[in-house]
């Protein structure tokens, strides 16, 4: 009785299991693992020919059937491929593993560099500008790309440079695009006007191509008329178009090609040969007279006239002569009183004892006010 029951354990436990290949019961379905080789790059992304290696495996009951479960080795761009490697053991168990595989080998490329405004004058800009930068890629995507900003240095042919990342994390070569760009008004330095004989010499240190220089002229009294006298790239600039006695302002302005201007303003008056007071000006003391120095000249003859009657004859050796208040002339006191007076002078020179007048060196006004 005892050998029929331990017979029938025996059945019932042989019923339970089934033995693999081993011998040993089996109780795990296939065991299925994978390698890939490749170069990851971002977000899931491979950048390289990439290789799948399968493994699948039973030890208890052994592999019996499988499909999808070669080597493989993927080398064009794909959004996606899906693998599945399926196996069944000995006891008709069954396992499926999937995985899919993207890959980007290709960067991405600029489209588009365009800046987010038009130029501030003419062709140039004159203060920073924003680029907006577009790409494609044809695989993962675009990510982003940068957006530069040129602030300088200024120059006639400025670049930017622009790149676009995709998803896969790769950089698209650089993409140019060229401005013109000058935010720096002309520096204008050693201004200044020099006044001679019925003209005035102005002069400035040039500036560097392609900037120029323009002198406009104002005159006393007629600030209306305001002619361009001289346009270039020069240092200096004679106005032989002046009358002596009359003051005149001239703007020189520094200019360039991307509208920035300059301004530095100089005077001058020209005057003849007689020199001070300047002619009409309007004084209260008595004047000191004083004219250019003739060569050789061994004295000069001096004539002031008040309302056409002369009013003085003098004869200093030096090329000046200041005036009194008060002085005898043609046996009468003068006097200087508020008036328009006209003076003249004339060179003379010593010639074998006698004196010769030369011709007269100028003529010139000044007014006597109260």
């Amino acid at each position: 009785m005892r050998r029929r029951v331990t017979l029938l354990v025996a059945l019932v436990i042989g019923a339970l299991f089934v033995p693999g290949a081993s011998g040993v019961p089996d109780g795990t379905p296939p065991l299925i693992t994978f390698e890939l080789t490749g170069t990851p790059g971002a977000n899931g992304w491979y950048v390289s020919p990439t290789t799948i290696r399968w493994r699948v495996e039973d030890p208890e009951s052994g592999i019996t059937a499988s499909s999808g479960c070669d080597t493989i080795t993927l080398t064009a761009d794909t959004t996606g491929v899906k693998l599945t490697c399926s196996a069944t053991n000995g006891i008709d168990v069954s396992t499926s593993v999937s995985l899919t595989v993207k890959i980007d080998r290709t960067p991405p490329s600029v489209t588009a560099i365009s800046p987010d405004r038009p130029p501030d004058s003419g062709e140039w800009y004159t203060r920073p500008v924003l680029f907006s930068v577009a790409g494609a890629d044809a695989t993962s995507g675009v990510a982003g790309c940068e957006s530069p900003t040129y602030a300088g240095p200024d120059s006639g042919s400025a670049e930017v440079v622009a790149t676009c990342t995709d998803r896969a994390g790769h950089v698209s070569p650089p993409a140019r695009a060229s401005l013109r760009y000058d935010a720096t008004a002309p520096v204008l330095r050693g201004v200044s006007a020099r006044a001679g004989e019925g003209a005035v010499t102005v002069r400035w240190q040039p500036l560097p191509a392609p900037e120029w220089v323009e002198v406009v002229r104002v005159s006393a009294g007629n600030e209306k008329a305001r002619p361009t006298l001289y346009r270039g790239g020069g240092a200096r600039f004679v106005d032989q178009r002046v009358r002596n006695g009359v003051r005149y302002r001239y703007e020189v302005i520094g200019r360039d090609e991307a509208g920035h201007a300059t301004q530095v303003n100089v005077a001058a008056t020209p005057l003849g040969p007689l020199r001070s007071p300047v002619p009409a000006s309007r004084i209260r003391r008595p004047p000191t007279l004083r004219w250019k120095a003739v060569r050789g000249a061994a004295l000069y003859n001096v004539q002031v006239f008040r309302r056409g009657r002369k009013v003085l004859s003098a004869w200093p050796r030096s090329p000046h002569l200041r005036l009194s208040r008060r002085w005898r002339y043609d046996r009468r006191t003068q006097e200087l009183v508020p008036g328009r007076y006209h003076w003249f002078v004339w060179p003379a020179y010593r010639e074998r004892g006698r004196l010769r007048f030369g011709r007269l060196l100028g003529r010139s006004t000044f007014v006597i006010v109260r």
